[in-house]
């Protein structure tokens, strides 16, 4: 303990349960995990001090509040059940780079600057942030999570990469509750990256400006929103993928589209190898899709005339 008698640690781990009521505890690059029969109140504190540091909760009881310093390779984590889990907040700190991870349907109180930090989102949740806007540097739904995002900003939330699972459903409002009529943006930023696996869910106005859509076979994204695609973005997928999946045909890769705006530029599809193809995205006024440039269609149209005539000489 310090001087004030409140646990402290530079490196080992410093483990709590019981009541917290009044406890602060001072962690450096140590571990502090929360568990148990724990009972906690919105007074509660941590404060996370130094570079290295992580932090785990699992207690089902009142509302964990960290405060303070939240440095490089700060590891952030709740696991717990309540309606509220987790409180970050301190508006003369922030939480840059933290890598934050909710693993159960619990709610993260955001008060916090979050610029640059690392969400995952692995058993559902709702992050309920503060009056600015989100900017994050990555996002990924786990499979089969639902997860929702409450921001308060006017511009929604902005992330440098999105990574949807199979099964994943990302919803982003703004305000404080989740209904229809609030739906908000979803940006990736200028160089970002988009990764799809399976049949995923997006509810928000999707835009990004610029940068790299990986498509894994058979990946789509559920909209219901617009999608805005500007900049210099180009759709990647495993040499692998492109043969067995596009074939000649239209693939769907974002479906139920309320508008689209595909930019100036077309949209080529590359291999992930560099190679650009000759499938492109196009919009149908439903939904965004995987094309062969018609000279490619003409091309095989041609080619399997030419083998048709063969046949027949024989």
């Amino acid at each position: 303990t310090d001087e004030e008698g409140n646990p402290t640690t530079d490196s080992g781990t410093v483990e709590l349960s019981g009541d917290l009521r009044g406890t602060t505890v001072n962690l450096g690059c140590g571990t502090l995990s929360v568990g148990g029969d724990t009972y906690l109140s919105e007074n509660e504190s941590i404060t996370i001090a130094a570079e290295g540091a992580t932090f785990t909760t699992d207690s089902g009881e009142g509302i964990l509040t960290v405060t303070g310093k939240g440095t490089e390779a700060v590891s952030i984590t709740t696991t717990a059940e309540e309606a509220t889990a987790l409180s970050l907040t301190d508006s003369s700190f922030t939480f840059s780079a933290a890598a934050i991870t909710v693993s159960t349907e619990g709610t993260i109180e955001v008060s916090a600057d979050l610029a640059g930090s690392s969400l995952t989102l692995e058993g559902g949740g709702t992050i309920r942030d503060a009056p600015s806007n989100t900017e994050l540097d990555a996002v990924a739904i786990a499979a089969d999570t639902t997860a929702t995002m409450l921001n308060k900003g006017t511009d929604g939330v902005t992330a440098n990469s999105l990574t949807l699972s199979d099964g994943a459903v990302l919803s982003v409002y703004q305000g404080t509750e989740a209904t229809e009529d609030d739906v908000t943006t979803l940006t990736i930023a200028d160089g970002g990256e988009l990764t799809l696996s399976g049949e995923s869910t997006i509810n928000a106005d999707l835009v990004m400006l610029g940068g790299t859509i990986r498509v894994e076979a058979g990946a789509s994204v559920t909209m219901g929103c617009s999608v805005e695609l500007s900049g210099d973005i180009r759709i990647v997928m495993t040499e692998g993928d492109i043969a067995s999946t596009l074939g000649g045909h239209d693939v769907n890769l974002f479906t139920s589209v309320e508008s689209a705006d595909l930019g100036a530029s077309d949209i080529w599809v590359y291999s992930d190898g560099g190679t650009q193809t000759s499938y492109k995205l196009a919009y149908d006024g439903t939904n965004i899709y995987i094309t062969p440039e018609p000279a490619t269609v003409t091309l095989s149209l041609l080619a399997l005339a030419a083998l048709c005539a063969r046949r027949r000489r024989k």
